[in-house]
């Protein structure tokens, strides 16, 4: 644990006559921040969305905004009441305002039920000032293990999803099926369906060119345990199901899927069974699921390269680009170094470049995003074992040029949110912070230290 020293000043009023002082000192530390999504506005600022976990285990949603050189604008922790259970996983920028989803519940996935979870929905403006918050009921007895969102043509919020609940409580062996919700611009439910799927994980929803419905994208689909695979699930604007396709090319797990044009759509994901290579294809918006018109392989095969889990491709005017973890261990363990990996696509999926960033410590990348400057910026977290704890983990946040060239990289600790009351002080006085200071120094109205 780091040393930490803080200094008070307020005006204390001791209780001398009485030959005494004393006072309550409150802390909570956290040490512990992941980001999951960014997304920028039409000044070049960006917000990340994630989650704020103390020591205790709380864990909150957390929103951060830079400006375009990764210098901090402000930062937000949107507390969840009673101890419950939160966070924020996808980001939208969309007619000047911010479009936020995420998760909140009773309790996190090993603990006791119910879970009594809810889909978070926030919109905040540019300033973050909220203009629209909704917390929809979902399920007691289920959580949200993975869920993203895009905004359609009608100007509806269309959220894709997975909800997890245990077959065996004893030796922890659980299930997702498949959830997909519709809500107006303010938040309000207009649609919900569930489908069950015995194991499947919604990734990715796209609109489809003519906007008569939607593709999802969904990693082990089963409609029965014997049938699964990675299937494309089409849907209509009442999110019915209508069809569904297999993914062709071998390829599975955390897809991410764009549009080329009106003609041609592109999927990331995994190389099945060995995680050795990243795999895109594109696929003819003519015959979804029937037909590939080419696909390539990126990475180095003698190490785990994997796609990003929150969104891998990212598509600005023409610059497209593909973001991977590169890793020792196909599941990375903390103590692992492992590198971020970034590719520069051609339209027709060759590369333009591609690029290794870290190495020295524990990187975990969760999105991509094309920047309106020609580049892209990826975000995530960082752990460096060597003089970090376990429960020290950092935001961190690349951006790259158009050219490849590194522009600036960040790694965000949370400034200390300290709130010392009473002040003026008498005989107590409470000293409330997010994080740890084992030494602090306390002066009176005349200067003199007092403790």
């Amino acid at each position: 644990m780091k040393n930490k020293i803080l200094i008070i000043t307020l005006m204390y009023i001791g209780a001398i006559s009485y030959g005494q002082t004393s006072f309550k000192k409150i802390i909570s530390e956290y040490d512990y921040q992941i980001c999951y999504s960014i997304a920028e506005d039409d000044n070049e600022n960006f917000v990340v969305v994630g989650q704020h976990m103390s020591l205790s285990g709380k864990r909150d949603g957390y929103i951060l905004k830079i400006d375009r050189e990764g210098n901090m604008l402000k930062d937000t922790i949107f507390a969840t009441a009673n101890n419950r259970f939160g966070f924020f996983l996808d980001i939208k920028f969309f007619n000047n305002h911010y479009y936020i989803i995420g998760s909140e519940g009773d309790s996190g996935m090993y603990n006791p039920l119910p879970y009594n979870t809810k889909l978070w929905y926030l919109k905040i403006d540019t300033n973050m000032n909220i203009v629209s918050e909704r917390k929809l009921n979902f399920s007691q007895d289920k959580w949200i293990s993975y869920l993203n969102f895009i905004i359609d043509s009608d100007s509806n919020i269309i959220v894709n999803g997975s909800e997890g609940y245990f077959l065996d409580t004893i030796n922890y062996i659980y299930i997702e099926d498949l959830f997909f919700y519709k809500l107006s611009e303010k938040g309000d439910s207009i649609k919900y369906k569930k489908y069950n799927s015995n194991g499947g994980r919604s990734c990715d929803i796209l609109e489809k060119p003519n906007n008569s419905g939607y593709y999802a994208f969904i990693q082990n689909f089963a409609q029965s345990f014997v049938i699964s695979g990675d299937k494309i699930f089409e849907l209509s604007k009442d999110l019915d199901s209508v069809s569904v396709k297999a993914i062709p090319n071998n390829i599975t797990s955390n897809f991410s899927a764009l549009y080329l044009n009106d003609s041609v759509l592109v999927i990331s994901g995994d190389k099945a069974a060995d995680y050795r290579t990243i795999r895109v294809q594109t696929v003819s918006t003519e015959s979804v699921g029937n037909s590939t018109i080419d696909y390539i392989a990126y990475g180095n095969s003698n190490w785990y390269n994997k796609v990003l889990v929150i969104n891998s491709l990212s598509k600005n005017n023409n610059n497209l680009y593909l973001g991977g973890l590169k890793s020792p261990n196909s599941i990375p363990y903390l103590t692992d170094n492992t590198e971020i990996y970034v590719v520069k696509l051609n339209e027709d999926l060759t590369p333009i470049w591609e690029k290794y960033i870290g190495g020295d410590a524990n990187y975990q990348p969760q999105s991509i995003l094309a920047t309106n400057d020609g580049g892209c910026i990826i975000v995530g977290s960082r752990h460096d074992h060597t003089v970090q704890t376990s429960d020290e983990v950092d935001i961190y946040i690349v951006k790259v040029a158009s050219d490849g060239t590194i522009m600036w990289e960040k790694e965000i600790t949370i400034n200390p949110k300290i709130n010392v009351y009473p002040n003026p002080g008498t005989d107590i006085i409470n000293i409330n912070s997010d994080t740890d200071y084992s030494n602090f120094y306390l002066y009176d109205i005349n200067g003199k230290t007092v403790i």
